[in-house]
C-alpha cells in the first residue's frame, strides 16, 4: 500500500490552468501531510475542470486516507472513465475495493491495471493478495512470482508470498522470503514477527527472539508479548521484568 509521500513521486499530467491549480494543491496538501485540506482543494479543483482525470484520481487517494472507501471508489472510477489507461487508478480501485472485502472486483481491477502496465510490481502483488483470500494459492503464488520478477526491490512480495508458503507448510521457503523481505525493508514488522513464529516452531528460540528484538527496536510497542515468552522459553530472564511491565501497561491501556 503507498502512503502520502509515496504519492509525491507520482508525477500527475498537467494540463493547462487546472494541471498548475492541480499540481500547487498536490505539492502544498500532501507536502503537509494534511489530507482533509487536500480533499477540500481537490473538490475546488474538480469543480473547475470536472475532465481531468488526475484530480479525480487524487481525490480519491485523500478519500481513501480518511477511510470513506465508498467515495473514494466513485473517485477512482471517475478517473478511469475519463482515462481508461490510468494503471495506477485501477490499482487504488482495487486496493479499495479489496479493504471493502469485494475481493473479485478487487481482482478484475489489479487485472486491469496489470494489463495497462505490465511491470506494475505492486499491482501484481496485490493481486496475489486477492487470489489467496479467495484460497487460490497456486495463482496467488505466481502473481507474487511475477511482482518479485518485475520489481525485486519490493518487501512486501515476498512478505505476501511468504504469508502463502507458511500456509502451504513450506517454511524454509517461507523463512527465505521474510528473511528477504527485512532485509529490503529493516524494521518491517510483519515479516520479522511471522520469521520469529516459524522459528519459534521450529525450536530456533534464540533465532526467534533475535527476529523480535530486531523488531522492537523499530517499533518498541509490537511484540512485547511474543518476547516474554520466547525468552521464558529459553531460560533467558535478561530484561524480562521491564517487558513484562510493558505488556501490563498495553493491556492497561488497551
Amino acid at each position: 500500500d503507498e502512503g502520502l509521500a509515496q504519492r509525491r513521486r507520482r508525477g500527475p499530467h498537467h494540463r493547462g490552468a487546472a494541471a498548475r491549480q492541480h499540481r500547487a494543491v498536490l505539492g502544498r496538501h500532501l507536502a503537509l501531510d494534511r489530507v482533509d485540506e487536500a480533499l477540500a482543494a481537490f473538490d475546488e479543483v474538480a469543480a473547475s475542470a470536472p475532465d481531468f482525470a488526475d484530480v479525480h484520481y487524487n481525490r480519491g487517494n485523500a478519500l481513501y486516507d480518511l477511510g470513506r472507501l465508498g467515495e473514494a471508489l466513485s473517485s477512482y472510477q471517475r478517473a478511469i472513465e475519463l482515462r481508461p489507461g490510468h494503471a495506477q487508478a485501477w490499482y487504488n480501485r482495487g486496493k479499495a475495493l479489496a479493504d471493502l472485502r469485494r475481493r473479485d472486483e478487487a481482482l478484475a481491477s489489479y487485472d486491469r491495471a496489470v494489463a495497462i502496465r505490465p511491470t506494475f510490481a505492486e499491482a501484481w502483488s496485490n493481486r496475489g493478495v486477492a487470489l489467496a483470500d479467495m484460497g487460490r494459492m497456486d495463482e496467488a503464488l505466481a502473481s507474487y512470482d511475477r511482482a518479485i520478477a518485475e520489481g525485486p526491490w519490493y518487501a512486501p512480495a515476498y512478505s505476501n508470498r511468504g504469508n502463502v508458503l507458511k500456509k502451504l507448510y513450506r517454511l524454509d521457503e517461507a523463512l527465505a522470503d521474510y528473511t528477504r523481505a527485512s532485509t529490503l525493508k529493516p524494521g518491517y514488522s510483519d515479516a520479522l514477527y511471522a520469521a520469529a513464529q516459524i522459528l519459534r516452531d521450529s525450536k530456533q528460540t534464540d533465532e526467534a527472539i533475535a527476529r523480535i528484538e530486531t523488531l522492537m527496536r523499530y517499533d518498541p510497542d509490537y511484540g512485547a508479548g511474543a518476547l516474554v515468552d520466547l525468552k521464558r522459553t529459553a531460560c533467558d530472564w535478561n530484561g524480562i521484568e521491564a517487558l513484562t511491565a510493558q505488556c501490563i501497561a498495553e493491556t492497561r491501556e488497551g
